[in-house]
């Protein structure tokens, strides 16, 4: 009689716990999805329509870049943690934790290079956009920054926690852009002022996401973040 009250009282739980879940990841679009519209004004009111356009550009390249260095560790790492944290393996835990901070970071700061070296040759030869060289290497040291917060943010769904893809990666980042854009706008400065504030916020989200010592994210024994990554750091020094 108990196991068969107990199995429609897990299956509201899990029901419950996917609804709030898909109702966070919602509300957090909405709320991103606004502060990046309100952004994409505001830089189109800073610069010219062919700076905007040269803006749109750098940033899909960033975009790509970044999907590219992360190296599918974003979607492996939190499918593997779920699945070792299923299986009670923590060593295996923080060994997936390690190897994807380790292998992005690696990956990343190759890609950022190899962007830094060749943004002129790109710019000219491959978009035909002399203009966008500049950008480019302002966006190369944007990339770790990138790949390193999105593997970051993977290792919270490993956990089953959607609030920092929420949080850092929809509202915040687009938050902090916009803060950082106003200030431009209102005193007129230069437009390439943009392509360092963007890099700024990809900075600050990602120092928000390190430091800010909320528990309950990462490990079930409720380490702090901080205590997440010096744990990975301690294991790649071992």
């Amino acid at each position: 009689m108990s196991e068969g009250q107990g199995t429609p009282i897990g299956l509201d739980e899990s029901l419950l716990k996917i609804t709030k879940g898909a109702g966070i990841a919602f509300l957090g679009s909405l709320a991103g999805l606004a502060l990046g519209f309100v952004g994409r004004v505001l830089v189109a009111r800073i610069g010219t329509e062919a700076e905007y356009g040269i803006f749109s550009l750098a940033l899909v390249i960033l975009n790509i870049c970044a999907t590219i260095g992360s190296l599918g560790l974003p979607e492996g790492a939190a499918r593997n943690i779920a699945y070792a944290r299923g299986k009670g393996d923590l060593e295996r835990v923080r060994k997936l934790i390690s190897a994807s901070i380790t292998f992005g970071l690696l990956a990343g700061v190759a890609l950022s290079l190899a962007i830094l070296l060749s943004s002129n040759s790109l710019a000219s030869s491959v978009f035909h956009k002399p203009a966008l060289a500049f950008p480019l290497k302002v966006f190369a040291f944007g990339i770790p920054l990138f790949v390193l917060l999105r593997i970051l943010i993977s290792l919270f769904r490993g956990f089953d926690d959607v609030r920092p893809t929420v949080i850092f990666q929809n509202i915040l980042l687009n938050a902090f852009f916009l803060s950082l854009l106003i200030p431009l706008f209102v005193l007129h400065l230069p437009f390439e002022n943009v392509f360092y504030a963007y890099l700024a916020s990809l900075l600050a989200t990602l120092l928000a996401l390190v430091f800010e010592p909320l528990e309950d994210i990462l490990f079930d024994c409720r380490f702090h973040r901080r205590r997440v990554i010096s744990c990975s750091v301690s294991i790649k020094m071992a």
